[in-house]
Protein backbone atom coordinates (compact mmCIF):
# COMPACT_ATOMS: atom_id res chain seq x y z
CA UNK A 1 0.00 0.00 0.00
CA UNK A 2 1.35 2.99 -0.74
CA UNK A 3 2.00 5.87 1.85
CA UNK A 4 -0.45 8.51 2.61
CA UNK A 5 0.63 12.04 1.27
CA UNK A 6 0.73 15.46 3.46
CA UNK A 7 -3.89 15.68 2.93
CA UNK A 8 -4.27 12.46 4.10
CA UNK A 9 -5.64 10.92 1.65
CA UNK A 10 -4.25 7.52 -0.29
CA UNK A 11 -2.52 9.10 -3.09
CA UNK A 12 0.97 8.33 -4.79
CA UNK A 13 3.50 9.91 -2.48
CA UNK A 14 5.79 11.74 -4.20
CA UNK A 15 9.14 12.00 -2.13
CA UNK A 16 12.21 14.03 -3.28
CA UNK A 17 15.76 12.85 -2.65
CA UNK A 18 19.02 15.38 -3.35
CA UNK A 19 21.42 13.09 -5.10
CA UNK A 20 24.80 14.36 -6.25
CA UNK A 21 23.47 17.96 -5.92
CA UNK A 22 20.34 16.26 -8.30
CA UNK A 23 16.44 16.35 -7.36
CA UNK A 24 14.65 13.00 -8.30
CA UNK A 25 11.29 12.04 -7.56
CA UNK A 26 10.68 8.72 -5.78
CA UNK A 27 7.56 6.85 -4.52
CA UNK A 28 7.28 4.20 -2.09
CA UNK A 29 5.08 1.34 -2.38
CA UNK A 30 4.81 -0.53 0.69
CA UNK A 31 8.19 -0.85 1.61
CA UNK A 32 9.93 -0.38 -1.92
CA UNK A 33 11.16 2.50 -3.40
CA UNK A 34 10.71 3.36 -7.22
CA UNK A 35 12.94 6.14 -8.77
CA UNK A 36 14.12 7.26 -12.07
CA UNK A 37 10.61 6.06 -14.00
CA UNK A 38 9.15 9.10 -15.69
CA UNK A 39 5.89 8.03 -17.55
CA UNK A 40 6.41 4.52 -16.24
CA UNK A 41 6.38 5.47 -12.54
CA UNK A 42 3.13 3.85 -12.02
CA UNK A 43 3.44 0.92 -14.68
CA UNK A 44 6.14 -0.10 -11.88
CA UNK A 45 4.19 0.75 -8.91
CA UNK A 46 1.60 -1.32 -10.28
CA UNK A 47 4.09 -4.21 -11.03
CA UNK A 48 5.47 -4.17 -7.38
CA UNK A 49 1.22 -4.04 -6.32
CA UNK A 50 0.49 -7.53 -8.47
CA UNK A 51 3.56 -8.91 -7.00
CA UNK A 52 2.28 -8.55 -3.84
CA UNK A 53 -1.03 -10.05 -4.19
CA UNK A 54 0.12 -12.81 -6.85
CA UNK A 55 3.17 -13.41 -3.85
CA UNK A 56 0.18 -13.63 -1.15
CA UNK A 57 -2.00 -15.95 -3.06
CA UNK A 58 1.14 -17.97 -3.59
CA UNK A 59 1.71 -18.52 -0.29
CA UNK A 60 -1.59 -19.41 1.02
CA UNK A 61 -1.33 -22.36 -1.60
CA UNK A 62 2.10 -23.42 -0.41
CA UNK A 63 0.35 -26.83 0.41
CA UNK A 64 -0.25 -27.63 -3.41
CA UNK A 65 2.67 -30.38 -3.35
CA UNK A 66 2.52 -31.70 -6.76
CA UNK A 67 3.98 -28.26 -8.04
CA UNK A 68 6.04 -27.52 -5.27
CA UNK A 69 7.47 -31.03 -5.58
CA UNK A 70 8.03 -30.46 -9.16
CA UNK A 71 10.64 -27.16 -8.24
CA UNK A 72 11.87 -28.03 -4.81
CA UNK A 73 11.43 -31.81 -4.36
CA UNK A 74 12.85 -32.35 -0.64
CA UNK A 75 13.42 -28.79 0.24
CA UNK A 76 11.69 -27.50 3.11
CA UNK A 77 8.79 -25.16 2.64
CA UNK A 78 9.80 -22.75 5.60
CA UNK A 79 12.63 -22.06 3.13
CA UNK A 80 11.28 -21.47 0.05
CA UNK A 81 7.75 -19.50 2.25
CA UNK A 82 10.37 -17.33 4.26
CA UNK A 83 12.08 -16.17 0.70
CA UNK A 84 8.88 -15.44 -1.28
CA UNK A 85 7.34 -13.74 1.94
CA UNK A 86 10.22 -11.21 2.19
CA UNK A 87 9.90 -10.36 -1.51
CA UNK A 88 5.81 -9.71 -0.90
CA UNK A 89 6.36 -7.35 1.78
CA UNK A 90 9.97 -5.90 0.38
CA UNK A 91 11.25 -6.92 3.67
CA UNK A 92 14.50 -4.51 4.66
CA UNK A 93 17.89 -6.68 3.30
CA UNK A 94 20.32 -6.94 5.87
CA UNK A 95 23.82 -5.93 4.16
CA UNK A 96 26.60 -5.35 6.50
CA UNK A 97 24.67 -5.71 9.47
CA UNK A 98 22.81 -2.73 7.81
CA UNK A 99 19.06 -2.94 7.05
CA UNK A 100 18.72 -1.66 3.18
CA UNK A 101 15.13 -0.88 1.76
CA UNK A 102 14.93 -2.53 -1.57
CA UNK A 103 14.80 -0.49 -4.91
CA UNK A 104 14.02 -0.42 -8.30
CA UNK A 105 15.05 2.20 -10.67
CA UNK A 106 13.89 3.04 -14.59
CA UNK A 107 17.30 2.88 -15.74
CA UNK A 108 17.64 6.51 -18.26
CA UNK A 109 19.86 8.77 -19.75
CA UNK A 110 18.96 11.50 -17.31
CA UNK A 111 20.27 10.50 -14.25
CA UNK A 112 24.10 9.99 -14.65
CA UNK A 113 24.42 8.06 -11.01
CA UNK A 114 22.89 5.15 -13.32
CA UNK A 115 24.89 5.83 -16.43
CA UNK A 116 26.48 2.35 -16.14
CA UNK A 117 23.04 0.08 -16.19
CA UNK A 118 22.24 2.67 -18.56
CA UNK A 119 24.50 1.41 -20.93
CA UNK A 120 23.79 -2.12 -20.65
CA UNK A 121 20.52 -0.98 -21.59
CA UNK A 122 21.33 -0.23 -24.81
CA UNK A 123 21.63 -3.72 -25.80
CA UNK A 124 18.09 -4.49 -27.32
CA UNK A 125 17.45 -7.78 -25.94
CA UNK A 126 18.69 -6.11 -22.38
CA UNK A 127 15.46 -6.46 -20.19
CA UNK A 128 16.45 -5.59 -16.84
CA UNK A 129 19.98 -5.52 -14.62
CA UNK A 130 20.94 -5.90 -11.19
CA UNK A 131 23.67 -5.15 -9.12
CA UNK A 132 24.40 -8.20 -6.49
CA UNK A 133 26.45 -6.05 -4.05
CA UNK A 134 23.31 -3.70 -2.78
CA UNK A 135 19.33 -3.80 -3.50
CA UNK A 136 18.65 -2.37 -6.56
CA UNK A 137 16.96 -3.41 -9.47
CA UNK A 138 17.16 -1.32 -12.72
CA UNK A 139 14.46 -1.43 -15.13
CA UNK A 140 15.73 -1.35 -18.97
CA UNK A 141 12.80 0.26 -21.43
CA UNK A 142 12.41 -3.25 -23.04
CA UNK A 143 11.12 -4.42 -19.72
CA UNK A 144 7.72 -2.30 -20.12
CA UNK A 145 7.59 -4.10 -24.11
CA UNK A 146 6.91 -7.31 -21.64
CA UNK A 147 3.47 -8.80 -21.21
CA UNK A 148 2.74 -8.27 -17.66
CA UNK A 149 1.85 -11.58 -16.35
CA UNK A 150 1.98 -15.45 -17.40
CA UNK A 151 -1.14 -16.99 -18.29
CA UNK A 152 -2.06 -20.58 -19.12
CA UNK A 153 -0.97 -20.21 -22.65
CA UNK A 154 2.79 -20.35 -21.43
CA UNK A 155 2.23 -23.36 -20.30
CA UNK A 156 3.81 -26.46 -20.70
CA UNK A 157 1.44 -28.13 -23.82
CA UNK A 158 0.47 -28.36 -27.33
CA UNK A 159 -0.63 -25.11 -29.02
CA UNK A 160 -3.24 -24.68 -31.27
CA UNK A 161 -0.99 -24.31 -34.55
CA UNK A 162 0.48 -27.68 -33.30
CA UNK A 163 3.68 -26.47 -31.43
CA UNK A 164 4.65 -27.26 -28.45
CA UNK A 165 5.02 -24.86 -26.28
CA UNK A 166 8.04 -26.13 -23.84
CA UNK A 167 7.00 -23.46 -20.69
CA UNK A 168 9.86 -20.67 -21.46
CA UNK A 169 7.89 -17.85 -21.88
CA UNK A 170 6.59 -18.81 -18.28
CA UNK A 171 9.66 -17.05 -17.16
CA UNK A 172 9.42 -13.74 -19.72
CA UNK A 173 6.70 -11.38 -18.38
CA UNK A 174 6.85 -8.53 -16.27
CA UNK A 175 5.90 -9.81 -13.05
CA UNK A 176 8.49 -13.09 -13.29
CA UNK A 177 11.98 -11.10 -14.50
CA UNK A 178 11.24 -8.65 -11.42
CA UNK A 179 11.06 -11.99 -8.98
CA UNK A 180 13.72 -13.12 -10.26
CA UNK A 181 16.12 -10.47 -10.09
CA UNK A 182 14.25 -10.17 -6.42
CA UNK A 183 15.12 -13.90 -5.36
CA UNK A 184 18.33 -13.16 -7.09
CA UNK A 185 19.11 -10.23 -4.78
CA UNK A 186 17.57 -11.43 -1.72
CA UNK A 187 19.59 -14.69 -2.17
CA UNK A 188 22.50 -13.49 -2.56
CA UNK A 189 22.36 -10.55 0.46
CA UNK A 190 20.41 -12.65 2.80
CA UNK A 191 22.29 -13.94 6.02
CA UNK A 192 23.09 -17.65 4.86
CA UNK A 193 21.66 -17.67 1.34
CA UNK A 194 24.53 -18.42 -1.51
CA UNK A 195 22.92 -18.27 -4.75
CA UNK A 196 23.59 -21.16 -7.06
CA UNK A 197 26.54 -20.19 -9.52
CA UNK A 198 25.80 -20.61 -12.46
CA UNK A 199 22.24 -20.64 -12.31
CA UNK A 200 20.12 -22.68 -14.16
CA UNK A 201 17.46 -20.96 -16.67
CA UNK A 202 16.02 -23.32 -18.82
CA UNK A 203 12.83 -25.30 -17.48
CA UNK A 204 14.28 -29.05 -17.76
CA UNK A 205 17.37 -28.01 -16.32
CA UNK A 206 15.65 -26.60 -13.41
CA UNK A 207 13.37 -29.04 -12.71
CA UNK A 208 17.07 -31.35 -13.10
CA UNK A 209 18.20 -29.57 -10.04
CA UNK A 210 18.77 -31.75 -6.70
CA UNK A 211 17.32 -30.22 -3.76
CA UNK A 212 20.12 -28.98 -2.49
CA UNK A 213 20.51 -26.28 -5.48
CA UNK A 214 16.67 -25.76 -6.35
CA UNK A 215 16.17 -23.83 -3.18
CA UNK A 216 19.45 -21.42 -4.43
CA UNK A 217 18.89 -20.96 -7.94
CA UNK A 218 16.11 -17.61 -9.28
CA UNK A 219 14.64 -19.33 -11.97
CA UNK A 220 12.82 -22.38 -9.30
CA UNK A 221 11.02 -19.76 -7.87
CA UNK A 222 10.22 -18.22 -10.58
CA UNK A 223 8.67 -21.32 -12.75
CA UNK A 224 6.65 -22.46 -9.38
CA UNK A 225 5.16 -18.89 -9.35
CA UNK A 226 4.41 -18.96 -12.86
CA UNK A 227 2.98 -22.06 -12.83
CA UNK A 228 0.75 -21.54 -10.03
CA UNK A 229 -0.61 -18.04 -11.47
CA UNK A 230 -1.05 -19.24 -14.89
CA UNK A 231 -2.92 -22.16 -13.24
CA UNK A 232 -0.63 -25.05 -15.24
CA UNK A 233 -1.00 -28.66 -14.91
CA UNK A 234 1.86 -29.70 -16.36
CA UNK A 235 5.61 -28.68 -15.48
CA UNK A 236 7.71 -30.94 -17.76
CA UNK A 237 8.03 -30.11 -21.07
CA UNK A 238 8.60 -33.16 -23.52
CA UNK A 239 11.78 -34.55 -23.37
CA UNK A 240 11.93 -34.48 -27.22
CA UNK A 241 11.89 -30.53 -26.67
CA UNK A 242 15.02 -30.55 -24.68
CA UNK A 243 16.95 -29.85 -27.69
CA UNK A 244 14.79 -26.74 -28.68
CA UNK A 245 14.87 -25.43 -25.57
CA UNK A 246 15.00 -21.54 -25.16
CA UNK A 247 16.45 -19.98 -21.73
CA UNK A 248 16.52 -17.12 -20.29
CA UNK A 249 20.29 -15.63 -20.54
CA UNK A 250 22.14 -13.51 -17.86
CA UNK A 251 25.27 -12.14 -19.54
CA UNK A 252 28.04 -10.67 -17.11
CA UNK A 253 29.28 -8.41 -19.69
CA UNK A 254 29.28 -4.86 -18.07
CA UNK A 255 31.38 -4.10 -14.60
CA UNK A 256 31.30 -1.22 -12.46
CA UNK A 257 33.74 -0.01 -9.89
CA UNK A 258 31.39 1.45 -7.29
CA UNK A 259 33.19 2.91 -3.84
CA UNK A 260 30.06 2.43 -1.60
CA UNK A 261 31.02 5.50 0.58
CA UNK A 262 30.50 8.18 -2.39
CA UNK A 263 27.25 5.85 -3.76
CA UNK A 264 25.37 8.19 -5.48
CA UNK A 265 22.50 6.37 -4.75
CA UNK A 266 23.47 6.76 -0.85
CA UNK A 267 20.30 9.32 -0.45
CA UNK A 268 18.32 6.46 -0.81
CA UNK A 269 19.83 4.05 1.88
CA UNK A 270 22.52 3.00 -0.77
CA UNK A 271 25.01 0.30 0.18
CA UNK A 272 27.61 0.40 2.71
CA UNK A 273 31.21 1.87 3.22
CA UNK A 274 32.99 -0.30 1.38
CA UNK A 275 35.12 -0.18 -2.22
CA UNK A 276 33.76 -3.28 -4.19
CA UNK A 277 33.90 -4.37 -7.98
CA UNK A 278 30.61 -4.97 -8.78
CA UNK A 279 29.03 -6.43 -11.72
CA UNK A 280 25.77 -5.82 -12.67
CA UNK A 281 23.82 -8.99 -14.17
CA UNK A 282 21.61 -8.15 -16.63
CA UNK A 283 18.70 -10.32 -18.35
CA UNK A 284 18.76 -10.82 -22.10
CA UNK A 285 16.28 -12.86 -24.26
CA UNK A 286 18.31 -15.54 -26.46
CA UNK A 287 18.08 -18.41 -27.90
CA UNK A 288 20.04 -21.19 -26.76
CA UNK A 289 23.26 -21.51 -28.69
CA UNK A 290 22.70 -18.18 -30.51
CA UNK A 291 23.95 -14.71 -30.95
CA UNK A 292 20.06 -14.00 -30.52
CA UNK A 293 18.28 -10.67 -31.74
CA UNK A 294 16.79 -7.62 -30.82
CA UNK A 295 13.42 -9.63 -30.89
CA UNK A 296 12.35 -12.19 -28.12
CA UNK A 297 12.58 -15.91 -29.52
CA UNK A 298 9.41 -17.75 -30.30
CA UNK A 299 8.89 -20.58 -27.43
CA UNK A 300 7.62 -23.24 -29.78
CA UNK A 301 9.75 -25.47 -31.47
CA UNK A 302 8.29 -27.41 -34.45
CA UNK A 303 6.77 -30.82 -33.78
CA UNK A 304 8.50 -32.26 -36.24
Amino acid sequence: MRIKGSLGVIAPFWLVAVVSAKVYPVVREGNYIVTGCGDHGENAVAVLQQLKVVLDAVLQKSTLRTVYDKFFHGVNPNVVTSLLSNIAIGADIPTDGQPFKPMIVCANPDMPEVAQPWKVCQDPKVITSAHPNNRYVFLCPRFWEMRPVPDARDCVGTLPNGHISVGQMLARTQLTILLHELVDIYLALSPGHVPLKPQVFGLHAVLDLPSDKSSINPANYVFYVANIVAQCTKYEPPESTRPHERILAFDEDASNTTNCADDPLAAFGGCPGVTATDTFTTVTMLPTGSAGSSAAPSDAPPTA
